[in-house]
């Protein structure tokens, strides 16, 4: 699993992967999308949700999901591997910052940051306004070692 939190970053902008993969639709599910429009929707907070296979863990699905604005946040979750999830609450200029690292991650395959257990957290939208739970639901906090 600390892998999983080391590679967050990549699981996060693994968004950006063209891909066919669904996830199954809850009572309250988001409209299934293309997971090569999530920047757009991200951008626009509008209620989306669409499941891609991780790009290195094997048998697992990524899911996204927007549900829209809450609290005045855009609410979004990302499911990870280790029964964990990304849990964010963005502001404009987070959706913005997310939408265009999505969008650059789409047009060359790379990312644009990453850090390990044992470098401090950058200062980045992801780091500012979401959070990484356990399967317990613990807050596992950026740039730390598995407890």
């Amino acid at each position: 699993m600390n892998a999983a939190r080391i590679a967050v970053a990549a699981l996060f902008l693994a968004a950006c992967a063209p891909t066919t993969a669904e996830t199954p639709a809850g009572p309250a599910a988001a409209p299934q999308t293309s997971c090569a429009v999530l920047p757009e929707a991200l951008r626009a907070c509008a209620p989306a949700s669409c499941g891609q296979p991780h790009f290195f863990v094997r048998n697992f699905t990524i899911e996204h999901r927007i549900t829209g604005i809450e609290d005045g946040a855009c609410a979004y979750k990302q499911s990870m591997p280790g029964e964990m999830s990304l849990t964010c609450q963005l502001s404009e200029a987070g959706r913005e910052e997310i939408a265009a690292e999505m969008e650059a991650f789409q047009r060359t395959g790379e990312m644009s940051f990453s850090f390990s257990s044992s470098d401090p957290a950058p200062d980045t939208a992801m780091t500012r306004e979401c959070e990484i739970r356990d399967r317990e639901g613990q807050v596992i906090p950026w740039g730390t070692s598995q407890r």
